[in-house]
């Protein structure tokens, strides 16, 4: 609090005026003479206490008039709150400017990322020219990891553009602390200028502190926009298509507001041209999925985009997409005599399945890694080499199947359950049974039957083999007989997973084979996995890239793989690989810095697509409010921080306001001492 007529706080002195005059109660007496004083009504002491309240009360009020008349004329005002540099040694700064995407929004017209940039200019030119600052971004780039003079610092800052990668609080703060740790005995102060989104507040790290040479300053800016409508994802509805046929696509959308918004224009563009339009109604804070037809001209490799159109923040409005659209999906059936003609016909009359079958003493092992469902039929026992090489082929993806043999050997069967899905085959049961009813719960059957009836036709199994979990096993159970024993399960392994059925598929075991539910659950084996393989949408730009390279022998490229721009013919990035079978993971580094479709190509051979988008965690504008940052800070033992508000703080204001614009003080004191005063009035005139 200071005044701007402090000179005039002299007058406070004349207080002592009502107390001299209550004290000491000047007042010339008169005598009166009276020949008998018994006449005179007796003053009781209860009197004496209300007349002495009254005056009291009277003074009190007097004192409270002269103090509010006097402060009024001193005209006081509140004193921004300022930080004393001190103006001796040298003194280290580190300041931290958000320029993630959520900066984008705007506050009275003015986007969020140039306001922090004229506040943290403003911070610099407030230190001595001889001081030293370090400035770091959300690109936690190296350029920028080292002090430099003030003139750097500020050139630094004007050059700041909206950065595609976002870190969290805890991240950034250790990056500043860092800068700190070989100054000791010189003054250092850590600046934070952001919105304060709250999935970016996580935690403070343990290197953080604060003392009498370290102070930290959190500037909040805060924008009014929040609303934000966003693309989050795509997915192909089918993996297998025909060329000059509709194929579908699933957009999912999120409505991050307060408010619901109706026909949202959806745009699907393939390559250069747009081919589908869609519009959807979508409420508050409600993600909602939009299948989009197109009528698809080829196969293979696909990229395009989804977008629509929303402001301020435009970042999320289009996502990029890879999707391998492919003709036919590749089964290998394994067998030992002969093969098993219910699977055959099941699998060589489907247009969408290319089939290859073999007998297991021909077996390929390589071809098991290019396969999306092995079939393993009628196999007395597996082969040391085949459990190894199907083991591989499913931790790179593959799917599995295993129906048992009709001559089992248990033991060999067992051995290979057990390592890989910690199940167990127990010996031939006898004993009748059906499946139970409600089925069709698990994502084998998603998206399979529209309607499901309620008398449906279940199979009969006349004798299995009982499917037994131990307590560790991560198998999940997908039908069920119904005295509750497991008919088939999945048990995921690696990128794959191993499918157990209890019966052969045979009849002297049980109808299956004659149901629908055969040809449904085999053919979902394969398309879900095959639909799984197909998507390579890679979310963020900084994150390791997986491809799957199915037909390419990565045989002698090790370090000639290159990803290049569909949009500019000239950005070419040579990325860190490491192979996982037919998986490649692609690391760039943070290197490619812009949203889209990429090419990934080996020695003048194009090998595939990647699609890189950016991050959708800066996509909910939700930010702490100052009072939210101030608890967070004190919830999370940060000691001497201060919380500045960029627009009401007069020391980091380009132009502050002057004292006698900010006070208004000195009105509320002129209204206090009215009320005092009437209040002195109605004492003296109704408490008789």
């Amino acid at each position: 609090m200071s005044f701007l007529y402090p000179a005039v706080l002299w007058g406070l002195c004349a207080v002592s005026i009502p107390i001299i005059v209550h004290l000491f109660h000047f007042q010339k007496l008169r005598k009166t003479y009276f020949s008998n004083v018994a006449l005179l009504r007796e003053i009781t002491y209860k009197e004496q206490r209300r007349s002495r309240l009254k005056q009291w009360i009277i003074l009190i009020l007097r004192i409270l008039i002269i103090i509010g008349l006097v402060l009024a004329f001193a005209q006081p005002y509140s004193k921004k709150r300022t930080y004393n540099i001190p103006q001796t040694g040298l003194h280290y700064v580190s300041l931290f400017v958000d320029n993630s995407f959520s900066m984008q929004t705007s506050d009275d017209g003015e986007i969020l990322l140039e306001q922090a940039k004229t506040l943290a200019t403003h911070l610099v030119k407030q230190y001595k020219p001889s001081d030293k600052f370090h400035i770091l971004t959300q690109d936690f780039s190296s350029d920028y990891q080292r002090f430099v003079s003030q003139e750097e610092a500020i050139a630094h800052i004007s050059e700041l553009q909206m950065c595609p990668f976002s870190y969290r609080l805890s991240d950034i703060l250790q990056r500043q602390t860092r800068m700190f740790t070989d100054i000791l005995d010189n003054f250092h102060t850590l600046h934070y200028i952001s919105d304060f989104q709250k999935n970016t507040m996580d935690d403070v790290p343990e290197t953080f502190v604060t003392d009498s040479l370290c102070r930290s300053f959190f500037h909040w800016i805060g924008g009014t926009q929040n609303d934000n409508l966003t693309i989050d994802s795509i997915v192909m509805d089918a993996p297998v298509v025909e060329v000059n046929t509709t194929a579908t696509v699933r957009v999912s959308v999120t409505n991050h507001s307060a408010q619901s918004i109706e026909k949202v224009a959806i745009r699907l563009w393939i390559g250069q041209q747009q081919v589908a339009f869609s519009s959807v109604d979508i409420r508050s804070n409600e993600t909602k999925l939009v299948d989009i037809p197109f009528r698809l001209t080829s196969t293979g490799v696909i990229q395009g985009f989804a977008e629509l159109t929303d402001y301020p923040v435009q970042f999320d409005d289009r996502f990029y997409f890879t999707l391998q659209a492919v003709s036919k999906i590749p089964v290998l059936l394994v067998f030992d005599d002969k093969i098993n003609p219910y699977i055959e016909k099941l699998f060589a009359r489907n247009t969408s399945i290319e089939l290859h079958s073999t007998q297991l003493k021909s077996l390929d092992y390589a071809r098991l890694k290019t396969t999306s469902l092995v079939v393993l039929d009628h196999l007395h026992n597996l082969p040391t080499g085949l459990q190894y090489e199907l083991q591989n082929a499913m931790n790179e993806g593959a799917h599995a199947l295993l129906l048992p043999s009709q001559k089992l050997d248990l033991a060999n069967i067992n051995l290979f359950l057990q390592a890989v899905s910690g199940l167990q085959l127990d010996s031939l049961s006898n004993t009748p049974t059906t499946l139970s009813e409600g089925l069709f719960a698990d994502k084998l059957f998603r998206n399979t039957f529209q309607k499901i009836p309620k008398n449906v036709e279940l199979p009969t199994i006349f004798k299995h083999y009982p499917i037994r979990m131990d307590a560790h096993s991560k198998a999940v159970p997908i039908l069920k007989n119904k005295d509750l024993s497991v008919f088939l399960c999945r048990t995921p392994h690696g990128k794959g997973a191993l499918y157990l059925l209890s019966v052969p598929i045979d009849s002297s075991y049980s109808n299956f084979q004659d149901q629908p539910l055969f040809v449904v659950s085999l053919l979902n084996m394969a398309l879900q996995n095959s639909l799984q393989n197909q998507m390579q949408t890679f979310i963020s730009a900084n994150e390791t890239a997986e491809v799957t390279l199915n037909t390419v022998d990565l045989v002698g490229i090790n370090e000639r793989l290159i990803i290049s721009s569909e949009a500019d013919k000239t950005f070419e990035v040579i990325p860190n690989i490491r192979r996982q079978g037919r998986t490649v993971l692609l690391s760039t580094f943070g290197t490619i810095r812009q949203a889209g479709n990429y090419a990934l190509s080996a020695q003048n051979t194009y090998l595939s697509g990647i699609s890189y988008n950016y991050d959708r965690k800066e996509s909910n504008l939700t930010c702490l409010s100052q009072t939210e940052l101030r608890r967070w800070l004190k919830e999370h033992n940060v000691s001497m921080a201060t919380v500045l508000l960029s627009k009401t703080d007069g020391s980091l204001n380009a132009q502050p306001e002057s004292p006698l614009a900010q006070s208004t003080l000195w009105q509320f004191l002129i209204g206090f001492c009215l009320l005092c005063l009437l209040a002195e009035i109605a004492l003296l005139r109704f408490w008789k």
